[in-house]
């Protein structure tokens, strides 16, 4: 037997601005054959190519802009460096796109190579191979043309990167069933490598002209040339066994160890561990009562290890930057003398991030299929987050990657389908989800001595003010300065002996001491939805015709709305949407007013509540019927 699959497809994408496109070309072949009867092989090939190439003209120029400037200089061929002869403030948002030279591209190889079959006892096997193969070119050149640029003669930049990475999983399992016992076992072998090649050169200044763009870096005066080139390896170990009774009581453990070369040379493996069990409870005698109205019905319980290991790849050890500089001798004479420099603290014991979850869930579905769904519960422990850690400056280094802290998230999920209407020309279906979470920071760098007033001395884990870190709190939460509205002309007096003046924004001093200070600082929310929702519906109308609508909904979230403070823009010379400002005929308590005084003392952000439902996706296709594709192909979906 063989098997075959084969399809192309090909997207322009155009964006808001002018000149914003994005274009891509993609490309998918299967094969499977049946070599004996105990081996199936079978190659799975991708391939794009993604043209990221155009110039956007620049939206905040756009902006800064005023609609009364000129398109062109006075010889109406030359673009105007500024059309309202402002340059302090913008250029021709048309400038770069104008007088840029660019290719942006990308080329991406993915497949998949498989060998499969059965031995006997009931084991089974697979090996997969699975290489990526991405090739990126950046090539940029900025002409003297464009008056910014003018002075340095042309500008060019010639990027290049090969990736080629690749995965081998062994994989064997074992079934077997007796009676009413069944036993699944899978067992993992895995080994992975990355390793990319980049350069980077830099030019400018060419002569005798420029008219080769980036095809010709040679004749360019100032050339700088970069390499970057990145290795990292990684391997797993895994075995599962599930086991099921009557399949009404399902066991199922899983232990899997995982490396990573990235880590630290003490800790480049970890092991997570995982246990589940459920219970069909419709399959049970006593709830046969049920069976009218209740299809299935099953309870979960589950607790589960997993890592994360997204750092960089040489993130735990001391890297290394070469550099030189031009040293003259009292005699006149010029050396070049290279010099190293560590770029970043070392961390040895940097190890894998631990997640650990307890998950609680039923499954159900009801009236016939009708309506089905599920619940979950979960309690999810972060411990020994890789983040990056502030250091005092004496170190010599700002930051070192580091483990620590613990974070809690703690959630519900629940989620709905549901067949409303099914007719012979028409039916309805609709999938409706829901889920919130809560976090908040556990730990962070442990208890730390103060001593009080009295010399006694407490330990104490403290927060981490620089990075708004605060232990018991939400990791998005926001500590800043509450906003009560907008200073009146009434309150003119008030808002002067705070260093203000009606029409700035009123915040609120919370210690009653008659001026602002950091003590006045509070916590007005957290930047994290407190619940979401998704409705998706379907429709299928006269058998062939599929409609589908999906609305999303994220609610209870600040966000920062940093324009109400009114001191982003030249507004009498900018082009801009119609936004709300404060004056003393139009006393709003939201926006302030044109060129507020948003400085003073302290410093503070605006936030807002932004709550919305949008429309994510509306799609229409038609269905060929069969007959009309012959047999050659079963379905067309347009």
């Amino acid at each position: 037997d063989f098997n075959y699959y084969l399809s192309m497809g090909y997207l322009s994408n155009q964006g808001l601005t002018v000149g914003d496109q994005y274009k891509v070309f993609r490309t998918r072949v299967n094969l499977e054959g049946q070599a004996t009867k105990f081996l199936t092989v079978g190659l799975n090939l991708q391939y794009s190519n993604r043209d990221e190439s155009s110039v956007p003209v620049s939206m905040s120029d756009v902006q800064q802009t005023t609609p009364w400037g000129s398109y062109y200089a006075d010889d109406g061929v030359t673009l105007r460096l500024s059309p309202n002869d402002d340059p302090g403030n913008n250029t021709h948002p048309f400038m770069e796109q104008a007088y840029t030279d660019r290719m942006k591209k990308f080329d991406n190889f993915f497949g998949s190579v498989y060998a499969k079959g059965k031995l006997p006892w009931g084991f089974s096997y697979q090996v997969n191979f699975t290489p990526r193969l991405e090739n990126y070119r950046y090539f940029n050149f900025r002409s003297p043309l464009n008056p910014t640029i003018a002075a340095r003669n042309g500008v060019a930049i010639r990027q290049s990167q090969t990736i080629y990475q690749w995965q081998l999983d062994n994989v064997i399992k074992w079934y077997h069933q007796f009676g009413k016992h069944t036993f699944d076992a899978t067992f993992l072998i895995n080994a992975e490598k990355f390793q990319s090649w980049g350069d980077s050169t830099n030019a400018e200044n060419f002569s005798p002209n420029s008219n080769l763009s980036y095809h010709n870096l040679g004749g360019a005066a100032i050339l700088n040339t970069f390499t970057k080139d990145e290795y990292a390896t990684g391997d797993a170990l895994m075995g599962r066994l599930a086991y099921n009774y009557d399949q009404r009581y399902f066991l199922t453990g899983t232990v899997r160890r995982d490396g990573y070369s990235a880590f630290g040379q003490q800790n480049p493996r970890a092991t997570f561990y995982s246990f589940g069990a459920s219970w069909a409870l419709s399959q049970e005698r006593f709830m046969r009562r049920f069976d009218k109205w209740l299809d299935y019905a099953k309870l979960r319980a589950s607790y589960g290890e997993n890592g994360n290991r997204e750092i960089g790849r040489y993130a735990s050890i001391a890297q290394l930057n070469a550099s030189k500089y031009v040293y003259i001798t009292p005699s006149g004479t010029v050396y070049d003398v290279a010099t190293l420099s560590t770029g970043n603290m070392a961390n040895s014991n940097l190890k894998w991030e631990r997640n650990a979850s307890v998950n609680l869930g039923i499954d159900y579905s009801i009236l016939r299929g009708r309506i089905s769904g599920s619940f979950d519960y979960y309690q999810r422990n972060t411990k020994d987050l890789l983040v990056s850690r502030s250091l005092p400056s004496v170190t010599g280094f700002s930051n070192v990657i580091s483990n620590l802290g613990e974070v809690q998230n703690t959630g519900f999920e629940m989620s709905v389908s549901s067949l409303n209407l099914d007719r012979r020309n028409f039916t309805w279906r609709s999938t409706f989800s829901f889920w919130l979470n809560r976090n908040k920071i556990v730990h962070l760098y442990g208890p730390v001595p103060v001593v009080d007033a009295s010399g006694k001395t407490t330990y104490v884990e403290k927060d981490d003010l620089k990075n708004s870190w605060y232990i018991g709190k939400d990791i998005n939460t926001i500590y800043d300065y509450r906003i009560l509205g907008v200073w009146q002309v009434a309150d003119a007096s008030n808002a002067a002996s705070y260093g203000y003046k009606p029409g700035d924004f009123r915040l609120q001093d919370t210690n009653g001491d008659g001026k602002y200070t950091i003590d006045d600082k509070q916590f007005i929310g957290s930047t994290t939805p407190d619940f979401s929702w998704n409705l998706r519906n379907e429709f299928r109308v006269f058998r062939n015709f599929d409609v589908s609508l999906t609305l999303y909904s994220r609610i209870g979230q600040l966000s920062q709305l940093n324009e109400a403070k009114n001191v982003d823009k030249f507004y009498n010379r900018s082009n801009f949407y119609l936004r709300p400002y404060w004056t003393p005929a139009n006393p709003i308590n939201d926006y302030a007013a044109i060129n507020s005084n948003a400085a003073g003392a302290v410093s503070w952000n605006v936030y807002k509540k932004s709550s919305f439902i949008r429309i994510s996706n509306v799609s229409v296709a038609y269905s060929l019927p069969s007959e009309l594709a012959h047999r050659y192909l079963s379905l067309i979906h347009i």
